[in-house]
């Protein structure tokens, strides 16, 4: 039986750099918070970060907020809807990668704030 070692968030960088990605381009990260922000076309798509100790999500900020014209800023804010909750950093991640392929995120949050 072949078990994957867990990734923890300083692994992250060289794993999206491996699957194409650009830093600042198509994602960044805050390891101090324990997050991944995904974008496309320079703009937010998603995030990954830790839930619980064990536990990381995939959730969407400003989800419903009105944004600028220019759209670089928020008229009104929104509300975080998290979409998926895994027991897997890997697993959390390549599922925000597969949204961000297809371009869209699930039509149900799991909760929302």
């Amino acid at each position: 039986m072949n078990k994957d070692k867990k990734m923890t968030f300083s692994e992250i960088e060289k794993y999206l750099l491996r699957k194409g990605l650009k830093n600042q381009i198509d994602y960044s990260i805050a390891v101090n918070i324990e997050v991944v922000e995904f974008n496309i076309n320079g703009y937010y798509f998603c995030s990954v970060g830790k839930y619980t100790d064990n536990y990381f999500g995939l959730f969407e900020q400003h989800h419903g907020a009105q944004i600028s014209e220019d759209r670089k800023e928020y008229i009104t804010d929104g509300e975080l809807w998290q979409y998926k909750v895994y027991g897997s950093l890997k697993r959390a991640l390549n599922f925000a990668l597969k949204c961000k392929v297809n371009n869209k995120l699930p039509n149900k949050a799991l909760r929302i704030w």
